[in-house]
């Protein structure tokens, strides 16, 4: 149980390994360069106060250093400045140098890693939105949402603390060996404790903080769920009265999900204030030892470099131990991310075929269940519908009328038989593939979703203003009957339907759904409930509009109203089958 977080981690690395692009592995060698470049200047500053901090103490004869000696034969001309001034400077420039390179070593992996987030969740986006749809209808939009949004954030997170704990690691690793140069056995005896004290506390929180990653991720989705369930019924919400209820939901989610991100915070940064404590109690201690026996004056350069060194070295280790933290607390989170990029990728998804309907479509011994564990909503069922036809399909709630409509349209493969287009197989054929197919159909669904733009952006839905065809938008418009609404393109431009068209009549919203489908241009019209949330007056103007419609359009509606179908050719009737 316990090689269980170090699997996860282990997976998580690889997982963002595997799914970085080529430009962000060729920038991910530069940064190692320059991590080791402040790690090196980490040392000079260090080396570059003993001398200092002798002069100060007064003891002039130690002020002919080494490195004086070197630069006054690198630099003709230096040997002419005072010694002192000489040491001052040195020391400065080598700090400013070391503090340079540490804010650009920082600003650079924050950069890289928000760079790298961006990456995952748009590829993580487009991934889930080319996937089949008998995928879709399979799982929970919120986790796909939370994941998309709230644990590519988390992910962002672990790389940028993957990155500061490799800063920590190698300046650690400098400044440490700068104590070494200093004085070995005081600098062992420093690190020793150190390095313990933050083991064992990470010893000591390895379990919680597995549990608080757990927790996280399935807190995230739940608090998208309640929002996403809130605001999606939001009319209902306010009849029902029912506001308490949902605030509440959200609060089950929300106040455990800050809780816990207190917590980790807490955890992250508590143990600073603790072992800087202990640092001050490490200088007085050694402070009056080394007085003792070597006098006061005498331990000022060694006193003053140790003390700058642990000013260093105590942030280095706790950002470490905070960057630890941070990856086990959101593992759980970005491996959910993780398994959003690993689905597969829709090579056909690109190409620009449309398959006309010439003949006739056939649903042969068509037979479907949603699992292996369900019963068939339909057995051997037979149906031929020929181009240009009308046809209704009508029965009661659950039996099957837009799952037959799904399997018409390719959106799902049906569990036996096979479903022809002029005689080829939808899903099994050398002409087509079924995003071809997706393109001659338009569908018209009983809830049309409508962006809150204007009425242009939601005929011609997923197409940039500028690339708007405003013939085929007028054609759109007067097909539809919307001519009453807007009477020319500039209009439909300028008027908002408000989010999820809340400014329109059921009726409009209904109408702009078939000047969506109309506009779109494929020649099989499916309408699945289109009218069913309607009043039957206004049911009949959009029947009338739909009768108007090209007789090249292969119409099917689907309903459970007998009133929809008295201008079909033909009516299946799913209860007497």
């Amino acid at each position: 149980m316990q090689d269980k977080p170090k699997k996860l981690k282990l997976i998580l690395l690889s997982g963002i390994w595997k799914h970085l692009s080529k430009r962000r592995r060729k920038q991910l060698i530069i940064l190692p360069i320059l991590i080791s470049i402040a790690g090196v200047s980490e040392i000079f500053s260090i080396a570059s106060v003993i001398p200092f901090l002798n002069a100060l103490s007064g003891n002039s004869e130690n002020i002919n250093f080494p490195l004086i000696e070197n630069l006054n034969k690198l630099f003709s001309g230096l040997d002419l400045i005072d010694p002192f001034l000489l040491l001052i400077t040195t020391f400065l420039v080598f700090i400013s140098l070391s503090a340079i390179l540490r804010l650009l070593t920082l600003l650079c992996s924050n950069y890289f890693s928000a760079a790298i987030g961006s990456d995952f969740s748009i590829k993580a986006y487009r991934l889930s939105l080319i996937q089949p749809y008998s995928v879709h209808i399979k799982r929970n939009s919120s986790e796909i949402i939370s994941s998309i949004i709230q644990n590519s954030e988390r992910t962002v997170t672990i790389i940028d603390s993957i990155l500061q704990l490799s800063v920590a690691i190698v300046i650690g690793v400098a400044l440490i060996a700068s104590l070494f140069l200093i004085n070995w056995s005081l600098s062992f005896l420093i690190v020793f404790l150190f390095t313990s004290l933050y083991l064992i506390l990470g010893k000591i929180l390895k379990r919680r903080i597995n549990r608080i990653s757990k927790k996280k991720a399935n807190l995230t989705i739940l608090q998208t769920k309640a929002l996403q369930e809130g605001l999606g019924s939001i009319r209902d919400i306010i009849l029902d009265n029912n506001q308490n209820l949902y605030t509440k939901i959200f609060s089950s989610s929300d106040k455990p999900l800050r809780f816990i991100n207190a917590k980790s915070a807490f955890l992250s940064s508590s143990p600073r204030y603790i072992f800087e404590l202990i640092t001050i109690y490490i200088i007085v201690l050694i402070t009056y030892i080394y007085s003792q026996y070597f006098g006061i004056t005498n331990i000022v350069p060694l006193l003053g470099s140790i003390v700058l060194c642990l000013q260093r070295l105590l942030p280095i280790f706790q950002s470490g131990y905070a960057a630890w933290v941070s990856i086990s607390v959101n593992t759980d989170s970005a491996l959910n991310l993780i398994s959003l990029l690993n689905q597969s990728d829709n090579k056909y998804l690109n190409k620009n075929q449309s398959i006309i309907l010439e003949d006739k479509i056939k649903l042969i011994n068509i037979s479907f269940s949603y699992s292996h564990y369900s019963k068939n909503l339909f057995s051997n069922f037979n149906l031929e519908i020929k181009k240009g036809e009308i046809i209704g399909i009508i029965g009661p709630s659950g039996s099957g009328k837009s799952t037959i409509a799904d399997i018409i349209m390719g959106l799902i493969k049906p569990t036996h038989g096979r479903i022809e287009i002029d005689g080829v197989d939808l899903h099994s054929n050398n002409f087509f593939s079924k995003e071809d197919w997706f393109r001659n159909i338009s569908h018209v669904p009983q809830d049309i979703y409508l962006s809150d733009t204007n009425i242009a952006e939601n005929i011609a839905f997923g197409i940039p203003p500028e690339r708007i065809n405003k013939k085929k938008l007028l054609k759109a418009i007067h097909s539809a009957s919307l001519s009453k609404l807007i009477k020319d393109p500039n209009e439909a431009f300028n008027t908002k339907v408000g989010e999820r068209g809340i400014q329109l009549s059921g009726g409009q919203r209904q109408r702009i759904g078939i000047a969506r489908a109309i506009y779109k241009g494929g020649n099989i019209l499916i309408l699945d409930e289109a009218t069913s949330a309607l009043d039957i007056k206004t049911e009949g103007e959009i029947i009338e509009t739909i009768d108007n419609l090209s007789s090249e359009l292969t119409i099917i509606i689907i309903t459970h109203r007998p009133s929809t179908l008295f201008s079909c050719n033909r009516v299946i009737d799913l209860s007497k089958i």
